[in-house]
């Protein structure tokens, strides 16, 4: 008995990280990149184009060094945590800061080093009473009476996950209209996931107890390739295309039903991206951008179907498989520079963006990508220039601000509860908001989050 209660429970501990994952949209590389409604591939023109468009080092007279703190706060998100048309509410803040130094070592080429965290959030759903509530079909209706319901103590679910990365890239200009880059990524990533959940639900069977897992590791290089081209003053053009990568994350697995620590194992793919840039500027204090942005979630091979653990001890060896469903993700985004001529101190900026979510509303789990409308980002953002004490360097040190605003917000309905769909990815099948899930998804319900971006960079260019 003890032996089949430790497999279930360990079933049960390898699907938990997967909600912990978030979807790996552009970082907060740069405040001016923010303010401007996300946009930068063909006109940011210093170390911190190691991340947006290599090529765009060649920009560079001497030397750019560059930090920026970004401050993801996610005011509010919410899920039907207590079952199927319920409301719970999670709070969630991610540092994700960026540093780059890029210099040039021949007439033609520049060369740059960055550290950077793309993506980050740690968040939790506090005082969740009833959770999942003891939903029955046909009514789909949730018990949330703390006298009746099958889990009524508060629960708490919490998770922390970041993706970030070192990188080493260079720039050649083949000519003055065009500039070629390519920078060499390594990737890396923490998942931190305290749940609780029904730990038999493989099974089918019913028992609610806390895992815990926590997990970490570093992915393999993959580059990163921009091209830009200026054909006049006046306008540039971007391209950028990142290569997939992996991620394998090692780590332990615990739940709170029983005393063994459990070794676990999965990997976190990291997509195909392309993006596409046209900056316009029709005089030299006003600046405009339109860019689109494409993330393959939804690739067969290098996409983000489902994700995999293996779970081993002594006389435990599982591998497991954990629906997302991810489809492709597309952007379009717009920004605005105005930097006021008399005294040249000041430029203000803005813009906006606004793009599909990966996820569909079947596997629409409670903390994660929600499954929401587009929804544009309200951008804006001031730059500040400061010459140096002589006066002979003009612009040489760099304050900028950022601030994004974003909601976001999708309803799920009856259409899938209940249903028996299979894994995407897989031969496997899984019964949509019912026991069989450790934390379920594609409840009906509202699923969104209202964030902000508060993001300060300085940067010293020469």
């Amino acid at each position: 008995m003890k032996s089949r209660l430790t497999t279930l429970c360990v079933l049960a501990l390898a699907l938990t990280p997967v909600t912990a994952s978030a979807n790996p949209e552009p970082g907060a590389y740069d405040a001016r990149y923010l303010a401007m409604g996300q946009t930068g591939t063909s006109f940011i023109e210093s170390g911190s184009a190691m991340a947006l468009n290599p090529a765009n080092m060649e920009g560079i007279e001497h030397l750019s060094f560059g930090f920026n703190m970004s401050n993801l706060l996610v005011v509010s998100a919410w899920a039907p945590t207590m079952g199927p048309n319920t409301r719970g509410t999670a709070f969630g803040y991610g540092p994700l800061p960026a540093g780059y130094l890029a210099g040039r070592i021949a007439d033609r080429v520049v060369l740059g080093g960055s550290l950077t965290i793309d993506t980050g959030f740690g968040g939790s759903f506090k005082d969740v009473v009833c959770l999942d509530g003891e939903n029955f079909l046909p009514n789909n209706e949730a018990n949330t009476d703390p006298a009746t319901c099958l889990n009524p103590a508060p629960q708490e679910l919490s998770v922390t996950f970041f993706q970030g990365e070192a990188a080493l890239g260079v720039s050649i200009r083949a000519i003055d209209k065009l500039w070629f880059g390519i920078t060499l990524r390594l990737p890396f990533s923490k998942q931190i996931a305290d749940i609780y959940g029904n730990l038999l639900a493989s099974q089918g069977a019913v028992m609610y107890g806390r895992s815990k897992t926590d997990l970490g590791g570093i992915g393999f290089p993959s580059p990163r390739i921009g091209i830009t081209y200026k054909p006049n003053d006046k306008v540039s053009v971007g391209v950028m295309y990142r290569m997939w990568t992996k991620i394998t994350l090692t780590g332990t697995a615990e739940t709170s039903i029983l005393p063994e620590t459990f070794s676990a194992r999965t990997t976190w793919n990291i997509p195909h991206a392309l993006q596409f840039g046209v900056a316009y500027k029709p005089n030299p204090n006003l600046l405009f951008s339109w860019e689109i942005r494409m993330q393959f979630h939804g690739a067969e091979k290098h996409g983000n179907p489902n994700q995999t653990t293996e779970v081993r001890s002594d006389t435990i060896d599982l591998t497991t498989i954990t629906p997302f469903g991810w489809q492709n993700v597309y952007s379009g985004r717009f920004g605005a520079e105005y930097r006021f001529p008399k005294t040249q101190l000041l430029a203000l900026r803005g813009g906006f963006n606004i793009s599909n979510s990966s996820t569909v509303k079947e596997w629409a789990p409670y903390f994660g990508p929600q499954p929401f409308r587009p929804f544009p980002s309200i951008n804006l953002g001031l730059g500040f220039f400061f010459d140096n004490k002589r006066k002979e360097r003009k612009d040489m040190f760099k304050l900028d601000f950022a601030a994004v605003f974003f909601y976001g917000n999708g309803n799920v309905g009856d259409e899938h509860i209940g249903q028996t769909l299979p894994v995407p990815g897989t031969d496997q099948t899984q019964t949509v908001c019912s026991f069989e899930q450790v934390q379920r998804t594609g409840c009906p319900g509202d699923y969104g989050n209202i964030t902000t971006y508060i993001a300060l960079g300085f940067g010293i260019d020469y």
